[in-house]
């Protein structure tokens, strides 16, 4: 008796499915190599990297989560989900530089995987591992990708917030375009009413988002969804089954940290934390407000090029096919235009706040990933190049090819010089890595959908062999060896005290050696703990000490110094005794 043949509906379907297996294997491994692969290839940064480590060491010594502190003293900058995570990692696994980075790995490993997923199902498995791969290679978005700072879980949350309100208003096949044939699938069956589970999701990820990094976690995540409901006239998407849930859940989570914020450290904490750190980053005008980062509104416009490296020159033409150009297989075209948006939308927003910095504008970089990986699929397809592509295809493709024409352009030229006239021909491996090379900056058709690949695989390789070599420039601020040496000679203890000491020193001293800093804030604090102490040591900056009055001085003896980077720090003794025997010197005697 013959087996039953499998119908051609089915054998579709197997295919399908396995191909969709495949991708989702191939995203995965993507994904934890460029999580994972060189986390500790560097010390933490300072001060920013160490900041957070210390803060969270000292959640798990305190205990006091709600409170942060930075070497004993409140440190009311961020919320706490961040460090609580960070301390989480610390607690179950020690403390260590790779340890603090844990949580900013798993979050660029789920920030791939969402990108990958909302892709695969708007345009299909290969546009999904190009943006994928896109996002891995973006400058600015790889800088935080390894870090210990709150950057990465702010893009995680804003990035699945953004694609659970995809997913809500314009619901999408789970499988994406034909696997065989790339021709979009009616998406009209999973169309009707948007989904309240998506919209939950949404409201979900801008809580913790709020929770990681305050209100601005609201404003990335809330601005481009009301935008997109204005202009597409959704009212179906202002119905209120659909909010007040994740409305009632967001408002509960934020004022009961809010409340416990207060009765930890005050009505004058909150206070603080109002004033300075939601206020004060709107408008740095605000008196006491000492955060920096004040910079005219059109800050973002000249940072956009760094912003969006490597994929400057292909801006333009993101930006076309994504609001005008859409691709026919792209499923949903009104989620792409979406998603090209978000960039530009979220630029004009963060640019009317008073402070600004570039890397307040990574959370936007995964949805302009998305659209560079539909992009280089639509070329990958078969459609014609524009002007637009061409301009950024060619550029990228001679910065991949350019190591190679720096490797075979001298060997040429040697070939020329020294071979006899009639044998200048290289090497055969220098020949084909010429020609390749060649390749890459020839602007003929015919060659775009090589150059699209040298270009995905290229800037990949290139990031990920940034993110193992790690930070070359670190240990030349890595004041590790400063602390290390401290406790080495004992100065450490009851007998130590800092003047002045910049964030720098207050993180790393207790992080590496676990020892609170007595930071005196002001000449007065320091001669009444110096008298009270009679005899020590303390540390001080080269430049605040030269400002020391003349009588306080003289009270002190240089015992070593350091210098990192442009600072230099100086050990002094206190105290010492004079040279005739008598009792020990200090001021206020």
């Amino acid at each position: 008796m013959r087996p039953p043949v499998a119908t051609p509906a089915l054998g579709a379907a197997g295919a399908a499915t396995t191909s969709r297996r495949a991708a989702h294997l191939l995203a995965l491994a993507l994904a934890v190599i460029v999580s994972f692969v060189g986390l500790g290839a560097s010390p933490l940064d300072v001060p920013d990297e160490t900041r957070v480590a210390e803060i969270a060491r000292e959640i798990v010594v305190g205990g006091d989560a709600i409170v942060l502190h930075l070497n004993g003293q409140p440190f009311l900058e961020h919320p706490p989900l961040y460090y609580m995570a960070v301390a989480g990692t610390f607690a179950l696994l020690g403390v260590s530089d790779t340890v603090a980075r844990l949580p900013t790995a798993l979050a660029t490993l789920l920030t791939l995987l969402i990108v990958h997923e909302l892709t695969r199902r708007l345009a299909g498995a290969r546009a999904a591992t190009l943006a994928l791969m896109a996002l891995a290679a973006s400058f600015a978005w790889s800088r935080i990708a390894h870090r210990c700072v709150s950057d990465a879980w702010l893009t995680l949350f804003v990035t699945g917030g953004l694609a659970a309100f995809v997913s809500a208003a314009w619901p999408m096949p789970r499988d994406g375009p034909d696997a065989r044939t790339g021709e979009p699938l009616d998406a009209r069956a999973g169309a009707g009413r948007p989904s309240a589970w998506a919209m939950f999701a949404l409201y979900v990820a801008a809580t913790l988002a709020f929770l990681t990094k305050g209100p601005v976690g609201w404003a990335l995540l809330g601005f481009p969804c009301v935008v997109a409901v204005c202009v597409a006239r959704r009212r179906d998407l202002l119905a209120p089954r659909l909010h007040v849930p994740g409305l009632l859940l967001t408002v509960a989570v934020v004022a009961s940290w809010l409340v416990l914020l207060r009765e930890r450290a005050g009505t004058e904490a909150l206070d603080s934390y109002l004033r300075y750190q939601v206020w004060g980053r709107f408008d740095p005008s605000v008196e006491g407000y000492r955060g920096g980062h004040d910079n005219p509104f059109w800050s973002y416009l000249a940072w956009t090029p760094q912003l969006v490296a490597p994929w400057t020159f292909a801006l333009p033409a993101v930006l076309l096919l994504a609001l005008r150009r859409v691709p026919e297989r792209v499923t949903r075209p009104e989620a792409l235009r979406f998603l090209g948006a978000v960039l530009p939308l979220g630029l004009l927003l963060l640019s009317v706040p008073g402070t600004k910095r570039p890397p307040y504008a990574v959370p936007l970089l995964p949805c302009f990933a998305m659209a560079v990986g539909v992009w280089l699929d639509a070329l990958l397809s078969g459609r014609r190049p524009t002007w637009a592509d061409r301009a950024g295809l060619l550029p990228l493709s001679a910065l991949v090819t350019l190591p190679a024409l720096l490797v075979t352009w001298p060997f040429r030229l040697l070939a020329a010089l020294a071979a006899p006239r009639r044998d200048r021909r290289l090497p055969v491996a220098l020949e084909r890595l010429a020609a390749w090379a060649r390749r890459g900056i020839a602007p003929g058709d015919e060659h775009v959908g090589t150059n699209v690949r040298r270009v995905a695989v290229g800037m990949f390789v290139i990031a990920l062999a940034g993110q193992i070599v790690g930070n070359p420039f670190g240990e030349d601020t890595d004041l590790t060896p400063m602390a290390h040496d401290l406790q080495a000679m004992d100065a450490l203890g009851d007998s130590f005290v800092g003047y002045r000491l910049d964030e720098r020193v207050r993180a790393v001293i207790p992080l590496r050696t676990g020892v609170l800093v007595d930071d005196a804030p002001s000449t007065d604090e320091l001669t009444a703990r110096m008298g009270a102490l009679g005899r020590g040591r303390v540390l001080i900056e080269n430049s605040p000490l030269e400002r020391l009055d003349p009588s306080l001085r003289q009270a002190l003896r240089p015992v070593r110094s350091w210098t990192f980077g442009r600072k230099t720090y100086v050990l002094l003794d206190f105290g010492t005794p004079t040279g005739d025997g008598g009792t020990p010197s200090h001021p206020g005697d």
